[in-house]
């Protein structure tokens, strides 16, 4: 699992790189929806992690936003959200992330979500035994990490 998240935070960190370079620019915005914006810097995100992922991971299958979809021969799929906040992202907003995910069989085992101009990452690896044992977690009991 470690080799999944951390392939999946190279991506993520590659994809962010460009992201932040390309902020400003002007964009070419096409419509994929009445209100759902696309733009080169999404598809050239998505690309870059695709490229990365499928380089380490040849038999996994991807679902892309943006419509990169690769059928594998395994039983992993990668879901990628390239630019989360596309619409900010266009306007100069620094609020975006990129997103990605890997299922197993249908069952979510990882998610990576880098927030692009702070540079953080949250990120999780969710094991079945411990879903298994669990309906359901409520997190507003607990209690804030300490920093170091």
């Amino acid at each position: 699992m470690i080799t999944f998240l951390s392939v999946a935070v190279e991506a993520a960190r590659s994809a962010g790189k460009l992201l932040r370079e390309e902020l400003g620019g002007t964009r070419r915005i096409h419509h994929k929806g009445i209100i759902n914006i696309v733009t080169e810097m999404d598809q050239r995100s998505e690309a870059l992690i695709i490229g990365r992922l499928l380089e380490a991971f040849p038999d996994h299958a991807v679902l892309a936003e943006e419509g990169g979809v690769t059928v594998g021969r395994s039983e992993y799929r990668w879901h990628i959200d390239p630019l989360d906040g596309t619409t900010n992202y266009a306007h100069g907003l620094p609020l975006f992330a990129v997103s990605i995910a890997l299922e197993r069989a249908g069952v979510v085992e990882l998610g990576v979500a880098l927030d692009v101009l702070v540079g953080t990452f949250i990120f999780g690896i969710f094991f079945f035994h411990i879903r298994e044992q669990f309906e359901s977690l409520d997190i507003r009991h607990m209690e804030k990490l300490k920093e170091d």
